[in-house]
């Protein structure tokens, strides 16, 4: 009885956490949908698309290292309601912003809210989640792919029943968990700090120093491999809509629905990802993942209607499923500055792949649109081939932490 009631009050945690993620990244993943619509307004050209979302993936994810640095040293709860609050009221100034020079500032303040809500959130998941802990941030991440896949659709809703200025709709919603995070975060964090005594109960034996060359080469090649997944990630829920939109000739609410749609069965794919992740590990996860996305991706361009709906529903679940996989990996391999290693992951490796949107977005612009589906592709491929690198060089370090 003790156990379950434990285990019920565990949950809630990392509900309370789950929800604000969903209603942060809400913001987040509306920007690919804000960006085309912006298009229309202001005729951008795919360059300017990709630069736009470039403004709000970069201030989402640069800065995100610092937020974890502060994270680290400080209690930084209060980052949670300011960054969910911000995150949501750049997006609504980014509706009624009368140039396109004021949208994009609007929206870089948006990815300032994103970037401080992350770091924080994530040390706080990673305490309640228990040791299970693929299982329990997988739990937490889903929250923040349900607000990427719940994104567009509100911002393509709201821009159907009132047009741009509709997005200042996006306020209240934040406004109101901000609140609740507000009311809540200190009596999470005081349940964290008794969690995290006794899950540490072991030490420090057998573990190899942070600051030692074999660790920062591990952590560049992780990093490495989840700006590749992003730069895919990325590059899919931007080009996927334009595809259906100028390729396929089909609607933008059309695109917007498949937008959605993939994003929100990336969740059930983060879900899946995490028990996998805890029976065979990690690292493997990551492997299997990227390797049976890429050749689903290569086949999008040749297909359409129902066959390219379940061709998005399958490259959502395995691409997603490694998601908090990369994470663990992280925090396992910095337990000391987990909010700075969340920040670097979560933000500066996921966040920067709005800069291979942009480059996406220039041989679009040239080639057009169907060819750059055959180098996401390859990146898929380079991106399992570092994954292998990283788990020899991560049982390299293990053996040299046991001589220790």
């Amino acid at each position: 009885m003790l156990n379950s009631i434990k285990g019920y009050n565990l949950n809630s945690r990392l509900l309370l956490l789950g929800m604000g993620h969903l209603v942060t990244d809400i913001n987040q993943g509306a920007l690919a949908l804000v960006a085309i619509l912006l298009k229309d307004k202001f005729d951008l050209s795919y360059f300017m698309v990709g630069f736009t979302i470039l403004v709000g993936s970069v201030s989402s994810s640069v800065i995100q290292p610092l937020f974890g640095l502060l994270s680290d040293r400080y209690r930084a709860t209060w980052l949670m309601p300011i960054g969910t609050f911000t995150a949501g009221a750049g997006m609504a100034l980014a509706g009624i912003a009368p140039t396109y020079g004021l949208a994009v500032t609007a929206l870089l303040i948006s990815g300032l809210g994103v970037a401080a809500f992350h770091p924080e959130s994530y040390k706080l998941a990673q305490a309640v989640a228990g040791k299970k802990k693929a299982s329990g941030l997988s739990l937490f991440s889903v929250g923040g792919n349900l607000g990427f896949g719940l994104g567009p659709l509100l911002a393509g809703w709201f821009n159907k029943w009132w047009g741009l200025t509709g997005l200042i709709c996006f306020l209240p919603i934040a406004a109101a968990m901000a609140f609740l995070l507000y009311r809540s975060t200190q009596k999470l964090y005081e349940q964290q700090a008794v969690l995290q005594k006794d899950l540490n109960g072991g030490g420090s034996a057998n573990r190899i120093s942070e600051s030692s060359a074999s660790v920062k080469w591990i952590l560049a090649i992780l990093l490495g491999v989840v700006f590749i997944r992003s730069w895919v990630t990325s590059g899919l829920t931007t080009y996927v809509p334009l595809y259906v939109v100028d390729v396929l000739k089909e609607t933008q609410e059309q695109g917007a629905g498949l937008l959605s749609f993939f994003l929100i069965i990336g969740a059930l794919g983060t879900l899946l990802g995490g028990p996998i992740a805890d029976r065979i590990g990690a690292g493997k996860l990551i492997v299997f993942s990227l390797t049976i996305t890429a050749p689903l991706v290569l086949l999008i361009p040749f297909t359409q209607g129902l066959p390219l709906s379940i061709l998005m529903t399958l490259i959502a679940i395995t691409l997603y499923a490694s998601f908090s996989s990369t994470i663990v990996l992280g925090q396992q391999l910095l337990p000391n500055h987990m909010g700075t290693v969340s920040g670097l992951i979560i933000g500066f490796a996921i966040g920067m792949g709005g800069v291979g949107v942009t480059v996406l977005g220039k041989i679009a612009d040239v080639v057009g649109i169907p060819p750059i589906f055959y180098g996401m592709t390859g990146l898929l491929l380079l991106a399992v081939a570092l994954t292998s690198v990283l788990i020899k060089q991560w049982k390299n370090k293990e053996k040299a932490a046991t001589v220790q």
